[in-house]
């Protein structure tokens, strides 16, 4: 009889992707009778901290990096059982990281010394151009110190295996983050087409807005909306929301959005995308492989010819155009999840 591996989620970020994405790895985890689950190792600072398991929550930071935080990381350094005591591992258990963080890296690196199994989540090949974290010495160094990995597409999966030949490394889809749905609050033009997200350079808004003014219609706005420096100038008919989103802003800007744009430079994948699928949302994507893949088969979008302004607004003026089409729902994200789960705990049996 096969006897159920203790499992545990470590995640000390806090907040965007990452955090749901952790929510929903716990979840998974929790239903699925293959597991045992054990504790969700998070910061109390964590923006969805509520929505986890009160009676299997381990708050092991209370935020993030502070002077308080840098005295508790050196205890644990100094005194390594007294981290396994908090978090109830013990040599031989299993931990999944659902995204890597600068706080968690030092936790890992004590919990692997002191025999405790960690399955990453990578979402990355190499650094996001414009990002200062990881850097792409840290990416390979993990990876090449990993045995099992799990990507969110089949193009990262290649790019880590030519890092790191010898380790197993499972691909599934990125899930769909279901966004808290109430009335509408903000006050928006119409119609418009959204750019929707961390405002960083690799996500090609200034392409976006380059391309924009080329269209030429009177009658169509552009709203960008997501948190982060923005220094770009901005176009007539352009309304800029530059600030932390709340689940339900984000949800009411997909739904009454005429077209969501991604006009990425690069990208292994988007945590947006698979939601505007969802919601059958018209979409207009850059030629980046990671949105190529993630896009696959879907009706109601339209891909540029290239990275450049005029190659964009040409797509953009065709997405706004056609006619959409209801597309049916895709197959549960969750099964493909559970199975790569599986398939790597399965890896130390």
């Amino acid at each position: 009889m096969r006897v159920r591996r203790h499992i545990s989620v470590l995640y000390l970020g806090q907040k965007g992707g990452g955090a749901k994405f952790a929510l929903r790895i716990v979840q998974l985890i929790e239903s699925n009778s293959y597991f045992q689950f054990r504790n969700a190792i998070i910061r109390k600072d964590n923006e969805i901290y509520d929505e986890f398991n009160r009676e299997t929550v381990i708050s092991l930071f209370e935020r993030g990096p502070s002077i308080q935080s840098l005295i508790r990381l050196a205890i644990f350094y100094l005194f390594p059982t007294h981290l396994l005591r908090i978090t109830k591992l013990r040599k031989g258990d299993i931990c999944i990281v659902p995204m890597i963080s600068p706080l968690g890296l030092h936790i890992e690196r004590i919990l692997e010394r002191k025999g405790i199994i960690l399955i990453r989540f990578f979402h990355d090949a190499t650094r996001h151009p414009g990002d200062k974290w990881p850097t792409n010495r840290t990416i390979k160094k993990i990876v090449k110190s990993s045995l099992v990995l799990i990507t969110l597409s089949k193009n990262v999966a290649i790019e880590l295996k030519r890092f790191s030949p010898t380790s197993k490394i499972f691909a599934c889809t990125h899930p769909v983050f279901h966004f808290m749905e109430t009335e509408h609050t903000l006050e928006l033009p119409t119609p418009y087409i959204l750019f929707l997200g961390r405002l960083r350079k690799y996500k090609g808004l200034q392409t976006l807005i380059l391309a924009f003014p080329k269209l030429q219609d009177p009658r169509i706005h552009l709203v960008i909306a997501g948190d982060g420096k923005f220094r770009l100038a901005l176009p007539p008919k352009t309304f800029l929301l530059n600030r932390w989103l709340t689940e339900s802003e984000i949800s009411e800007l997909i739904e009454r959005a005429d077209l969501v744009a991604f006009p990425y430079i690069e990208s292994s994948q988007s945590g947006l995308l698979p939601y505007c699928i969802s919601k059958n949302k018209k979409i207009v994507i850059s030629p980046s492989s990671g949105l190529l893949e993630q896009s696959k088969g879907y009706a109601n979008c339209t891909v540029s010819i290239d990275f450049s302004a005029e190659g964009f607004a040409k797509s953009l003026r065709d997405g706004l155009k056609m006619d959409k089409i209801n597309t049916p729902h895709r197959k549960d994200d969750n099964i493909q999840i559970e199975k790569c789960l599986i398939d790597a705990v399965h890896e130390f049996e």
